[in-house]
């Protein structure tokens, strides 16, 4: 039988990676952080994003794509 669970490397990988988005996400503003955290984490779409936002959907879409451009360099290494 497989041991499934995840090697010390691995698990090592992963608190870094953590680590990593802890960092990247704290350069972000309140408002983009919690974009990500109601996108990513809650699994919202982007209208129901706007609406708990109470803002328009194209904003949450524009907010999206300068949270990539800024979190992406940050995170390259993981890839």
């Amino acid at each position: 039988m497989k041991d499934t669970a995840p090697s010390i490397v691995e698990q090592l990988a992963k608190e870094e990676l953590e680590e990593q988005m802890a960092v990247a996400l704290s350069k972000l503003d309140p408002f983009d952080r919690k974009i990500v955290e109601l996108l990513f984490w809650e699994g919202m779409s982007e209208r129901d994003v706007a609406k708990e936002l109470k803002c328009s959907q194209n904003t949450v879409n524009l907010h999206k794509k300068n949270i990539f451009k800024i979190l992406k360099p940050q995170l390259e290494q993981f890839r």
